[in-house]
């Protein structure tokens, strides 16, 4: 089993998600104390928008 960790700072969505999806993550866990980042640009990776994307690429 690998683990892999990654950031969202200086990420747009999209390539935040492709990311994800290009090298084939399976399993993802969300390990941050605060489930937010303040700020528009980083609005896809609030808790329950993270999640609800999550589930549609599963």
């Amino acid at each position: 089993m690998e683990f892999f960790s990654n950031g969202v700072f200086n990420l747009i969505e999209s390539a935040f998600f492709n990311m994800l999806t290009a090298n084939h993550i399976d399993s993802f866990c969300d390990i941050r104390q605060k489930r937010g980042i303040k700020g528009s640009k980083y609005a896809y990776v609030n808790s329950r928008r993270l999640h609800e994307k999550l589930n549609v690429l599963a």
